[in-house]
């Protein structure tokens, strides 16, 4: 039975890792960014966020824009302010 569960494994792996190059038009249920989410903003900017499902940008021609991490410091007052809320957490 295990060698059953390694195998299924192994098979789903090379599917989820040929899914991962394919952008064909035909296979979107299997994508992982769909619609709105592949987007690049500089290309395009998002338009009409309730039809969510819906491609912003050609998916053929425009690059997915990376993912960026975000950072903030605060100075003063407010960095007590914002301590003291995580230290009570």
């Amino acid at each position: 039975e295990k060698d059953d569960e390694n195998s299924n494994d192994e098979k789903i792996l090379k599917e989820q890792q040929s899914d991962t190059t394919s952008t064909s038009e035909t296979d979107r249920k299997h994508r992982y960014f769909i619609g709105k989410d592949y987007s690049n903003i500089y290309q395009k900017d998002i338009t009409e966020v309730q039809d969510y499902k819906t491609d912003s940008v050609i998916r053929t021609l425009v690059p997915r824009m990376l993912w960026h991490d975000e950072a903030l410091a605060v100075f003063g007052q407010t960095t007590r302010d914002v301590a003291r809320y995580f230290i009570q957490r």
